[in-house]
């Protein structure tokens, strides 16, 4: 599986950054809630980011619960067009 998760995790009092986080074959830093990361233990949507790894680039993508657009940001990186829904 090309997806890591969180090699490494820097915390601040509010929010938390897992450097290392690799998708696709591209490495992001991923800056999050303090909340947000405890719930996923540290790690970002290791469900999402390997799904992201599966799907064919380069159509068109939904992002539904898109929540601030995180995920969609990613995804635009490897799809024509990504609509979003809140």
């Amino acid at each position: 599986m090309p997806t890591q998760l969180g090699s490494q995790i820097g915390i601040d009092m509010n929010f938390v950054e897992i450097y290392g986080v690799i998708i696709n074959k591209r490495k992001y830093n991923i800056v999050s809630d303090i909340g947000y990361a405890k719930h996923f233990g540290f790690e970002y949507e290791i469900y999402t980011c390997k799904l992201i790894d599966c799907l064919y680039s380069g159509g068109v993508c939904i992002d539904v619960g898109a929540n601030v657009g995180l995920t969609t940001m990613v995804m635009s990186q490897f799809y024509e067009k990504v609509y979003s829904f809140e």
